[in-house]
Formats: C-alpha cells, structure tokens, sequence
C-alpha cells in the first residue's frame, strides 16, 4: 500500500495521492477486489483437491470475470477486439481444461 501511494504520488503529486485516498472511489472498486480477493483463497483451499496445472487453467477465468465485473459494476467499456480477445481466452481455457480432464479419465480408467 505504502509503495503504491508513494507511487502515486511521485508520478501525479498531491492530486494523485488524494485520489488513490478517496473513498468513494475506494468503495466503488471493493466488490471487484473482494470478488478477487475470495477467489484467491478458494483456489489455497483447491489444491488440497484438484493438481496445480488444473487450478491455473482455472485460474485464467479470472481475466473475463474480471472484464465482465468491471463492465457490470465501473460502466467500463471494451473495444470488439478486447472482448474477442477475453472471449477467446476464456474459450480456450475451458477447451484446454476439458482436454486435460479426458486424459486424466482415461489414466485413470486404465489402471
């Protein structure tokens, strides 16, 4: 937190430094980071029962749930290009995921 409001300040003065302490803009980014915040301790608490390489193509979920919360909540706007590329990246994500969960049921179906 320090770094960031040293930063701020470095690079836009007092100004920035007032908007990086201004609660309501505080407040209108928190349910995006608690969103992420939450997500991040239930992926700690997965991996006692999914492999580390399922958990981080899960993980990149978090790029357009992230995009589609922001869209929602800060009216943030997206060009066609950024949601085909988040659309993509969500579409191959779960194809890749579903792939590796075909090889694992095959393992361990043949042992």
């Amino acid at each position: 937190i320090g770094f960031g409001l040293a930063l701020a300040m470095g690079r836009d003065g007092w100004p920035g430094l007032r908007k990086c302490l201004d609660l309501h803009r505080a407040l209108k980014v928190f349910p995006i980071a608690g969103s992420f915040g939450l997500a991040q301790i239930f992926a700690m608490k997965a991996l006692r029962f999914y492999d580390p390489g399922s958990l981080k193509v899960i993980a990149q979920v978090n790029v357009p749930l992230t995009a589609l919360l922001s869209w929602l909540l800060l009216n943030r706007r997206y060009s066609a290009k950024q949601w085909l590329a988040v659309g993509l990246l969500g579409i191959t994500a779960m194809a890749f995921l579903q792939v590796r969960m075909l090889f694992f049921q095959t393992q361990s179906a043949s042992q």
